[in-house]
C-alpha cells in the first residue's frame, strides 16, 4: 500500500474490530462473566458497524460515487446502488436492519431486547461483517 488511501486504512481497523467481535462471540463465558461478555459484543458491534458503513464512505468515494450526506442509511444505500451487496450476496435490508439494531442498543436496559439484538449480532450480522472483510481482502489483493 504505497499511497494513502482511506478506505484501505479504514479497512485495516475495520479487521481488527471484526476480530475482537468474533473473539467474544466464540464459546460460553463462566455464568459470572456472560452479561460482561454480553456487553462487550455489544459495544464491538457498534465499533464495526460504525467502521463498516464509514469504510464503505470511503470506498464509494474513492471509486467515484458522490456521498452528499455522511449517513449510515444514506451510505448503505448508496452502496446498495453500487450492487455491492448483490457481489456480497447479502440483502440489502440486513443493512438497513443493523441501523435499527444498533440504535436499539443505545437501551440495554431493556434485557429482552437486548437478548434479541445479540441473536442478530451473533447469527446474522458478525457473517454479513465477515462477507465484508472478505470482499475488502479480494479488493486489495487485486490492487497489489
Amino acid at each position: 500500500m504505497n499511497e494513502d488511501i482511506r478506505w484501505q486504512q479504514r479497512f485495516d481497523n475495520y479487521k481488527r474490530a471484526l476480530f475482537f467481535l468474533k473473539q467474544n462471540i466464540v464459546g460460553e463465558p463462566p455464568k459470572e462473566f456472560s452479561e460482561m461478555q454480553d456487553a462487550a459484543i455489544a459495544k464491538a458491534f457498534e465499533v464495526v458497524y460504525d467502521l463498516c458503513w464509514n469504510l464503505l464512505k470511503d470506498f464509494l468515494e474513492h471509486e467515484g460515487v458522490q456521498i452528499e450526506s455522511p449517513a449510515p442509511n444514506y451510505v448503505f444505500k448508496k452502496a446498495n446502488g453500487a450492487a455491492i451487496f448483490m457481489q456480497l450476496d447479502v440483502d440489502g435490508q440486513i443493512f438497513m436492519d443493523m441501523v435499527k439494531s444498533r440504535n436499539k442498543l443505545t437501551h440495554i436496559y431493556n434485557m429482552e431486547m437486548f437478548q434479541e439484538e445479540l441473536i442478530k449480532i451473533k447469527d446474522i450480522y458478525s457473517i454479513v461483517f465477515e462477507k465484508i472483510q472478505d470482499f475488502f481482502m479480494k479488493i486489495e489483493e487485486e490492487n497489489v
